[in-house]
């Protein structure tokens, strides 16, 4: 039971502000949903919402439309917490997004985004992203403007290459433009071996190149105004 008024509490940093320090699942209210939402909280480091996790490809991430709308997954492991969720989330305020990545020799970078937020599923769950900062190189930035795609709903702008599919050719989902600089929702390949000409592992070319695929991704968010 959380010592507070639940109604109140539309991220995982007002909950750190209320005093948890520990990491895990916490209740989330946004009016914009109208129900509560069970999220995993990143208190150590200050009160981060996740919205995605990959570590150890017990989940596929190889979904429709309507599950990336909805989420799926266990939010103490792998998941993806939901585009409507997320587009609520990051347009109540102003929110950055902070990407960690470990390769399989745990070797970590990190990318962080000083602006981030997504429009609502009439307008495609467009990203908008600015700001980059960190040492993994720049993944997302290629993909700003874009509106999500799955195997179902191709929004990619790719209309011959790839069989006019980006999600289908590599095996993912996400904010593809023609196709990606990553693709953080492919195939999860075991010691990050992808076969040959495959290029639909779980991505980030800027650093690892695109027939790489990473061991752990961690996406989350909080109030940018955050020092």
């Amino acid at each position: 039971m959380l010592p507070f008024d639940l109604d109140l509490i539309s991220d995982c940093y007002e909950v750190y502000q209320r005093g948890s320090a520990r990491n895990g699942v916490y209740k989330i209210f946004l009016p914009g949903l109208k129900y509560y939402v069970d999220v995993y909280c990143d208190m150590k480091n200050g009160g981060w919402t996740l919205i995605q996790k990959r570590s150890s490809g017990d989940v596929d991430f190889f979904k429709d439309w309507k599950a990336y709308k909805e989420g799926f997954g266990v939010n103490t492991g792998e998941h993806y917490l939901g585009n409507d969720f997320i587009h609520f989330l990051t347009n109540q305020g102003h929110y950055s997004l902070h990407v960690e990545l470990v390769n399989w020799k745990k070797e970590k970078r990190q990318a962080m985004y000083k602006d981030f937020w997504i429009d609502e599923e009439d307008d495609g769950y467009k990203l908008h992203i600015e700001g980059y900062d960190g040492d993994a190189g720049d993944g997302l930035s290629k993909h700003n403007e874009m509106k999500f795609s799955t195997h179902d709903v191709d929004n990619d702008q790719v209309i011959k290459q790839f069989g006019g599919s980006c999600a289908k050719r590599f095996h993912g989902a996400g904010w593809y433009y023609k196709c990606y600089s990553s693709n953080l929702n492919g195939q999860y390949y075991e010691d990050g071996v992808v076969p040959p000409k495959k290029f639909d592992g779980v991505a980030w070319k800027p650093w690892t190149g695109p027939n790489y695929s990473l061991k752990e991704v961690v996406l989350k968010v909080r109030p940018k105004d955050v020092l």
